[in-house]
């Protein structure tokens, strides 16, 4: 993928292509799901007709109602968010700095979504490997997923409520998590919520190393 390319490039004007050819990629992503046959989504006939000339955000809408089931881990608000500076760029971009980590985040949140859609990994990774930012993005997916999978169990089928602090107060009440690990998974969460949404903040190995340590003590309570 090109952006790939342009996002480990030094150079500001070759790191804002990029920002704009993801953003497309995403649209395009979130518009090849609607338009997917009936028997792969909720949605029918006449919804994907009226969805044919959406806006970004109204695809965002679209998917977010049909597809909440598979964003386990994924908040479409934060993507919203990454558009809008995408818009900024566009229409003001000789005044705009991008900042590396503006396209580490987007490319996360992308490939994280492109998974959960399409059930496929891009297989997108830069030269050097992901950085801590990304692998914080993908652990944090592998918590909600470890969480969603516990309190299914304990469900037994029921369904849990699709939030991670729902599930994990819910995992403290009956006693499969303790509070340290609910206060570790709140610090986390403050984290990842800056990280998205700060330029600037950064990611140290060791908060991947927490995210993996919590995964593993939800896992094992299986």
């Amino acid at each position: 993928m090109r952006a790939m390319t342009l996002a480990s490039s030094e150079s500001d004007a070759d790191r804002r292509i990029a920002y704009l050819i993801l953003d497309d990629a995403v649209e395009l992503m979130l518009r090849t799901y609607v338009e997917l046959p009936s028997q792969f989504t909720d949605v029918d006939v006449t919804q994907r007709r009226a969805l044919e000339s959406a806006s970004f955000e109204g695809l965002l809408d679209a998917v977010r109602t049909f597809a909440a089931p598979k964003l386990l881990g994924l908040d479409l608000r934060e993507i919203e968010f990454l558009h809008q500076a995408r818009r900024r760029l566009y229409h003001e971009g000789s005044g705009i700095e991008l900042a590396a980590d503006r396209l580490e985040v987007y490319l996360a949140l992308a490939q994280l979504l492109f998974r959960r859609l399409f059930h496929e990994d891009m297989g997108l990774r830069p030269p050097g490997g992901p950085g801590p930012g990304t692998l914080f993005i993908e652990r944090w997916a592998e918590l909600e997923d470890a969480s969603f999978a516990l309190a299914t169990s304990l469900e037994e089928g029921a369904p849990p409520p699709l939030t991670l602090g729902q599930l994990t107060r819910g995992l403290v009440r009956v006693g499969v998590m303790s509070t340290a690990a609910l206060a570790e998974c709140e610090t986390l969460r403050t984290l990842r919520h800056r990280f998205v949404h700060v330029s600037g903040t950064s990611i140290e190995p060791d908060a991947v190393t927490r995210l993996e340590s919590l995964s593993a003590e939800l896992l094992g309570r299986r």
